[in-house]
């Protein structure tokens, strides 16, 4: 009888394959987002010509004491400025203007609206002159001159 064969030694198994490590995902942050263009600046306000020629400081006669004013006169018919008194009182003022070719008219407000001044005249390259109210009363002729 043949010999038995032996029985074959049991195979090694393999080894289990590691489980797959899946790749980490990266997530993108989410763009920030573009806020939009801010619109353009609005254009610079244009000063006349004959209202830059006004700004400056004044020495005005007429309707009694005289007065010293320094006035800026801006480019949306307004203008600011110090009153300032004889004996030394300085008052701030604020008002409005208006020029047309050669005329000026123009309102001051003093201590906080509680006067209101008005000139009207004519205007030219060594300054202006013409009449003045306050209140409505006639207070005569003022020349102005820088």
């Amino acid at each position: 009888r043949p010999s038995p064969r032996p029985s074959p030694r049991p195979r090694p198994k393999p080894a289990p394959a590691p489980e797959p490590v899946p790749e980490p995902v990266v997530v993108a942050p989410a763009p920030a987002p573009v806020p939009p263009p801010a619109p353009p600046p609005p254009p610079a306000p244009v000063v006349p010509a004959q209202a830059k020629a006004l700004s400056g400081a004044y020495s005005v006669k007429g309707g009694g004491d005289p007065l010293s004013i320094s006035l800026s006169f801006g480019a949306d018919g307004k203008l600011v400025g110090k009153v300032m008194r004889a004996g030394g009182s300085e008052v701030p003022a604020s008002g409005t203007y208006q020029i047309i070719g050669d005329e000026v008219s123009f309102v001051l407000l003093e201590n906080a609206g509680e006067q209101r001044i008005a000139f009207s005249g004519t205007v030219d390259d060594s300054g202006a002159d013409g009449r003045m109210t306050l209140g409505g009363q006639n207070l005569g002729r003022f020349s102005v001159e820088r």
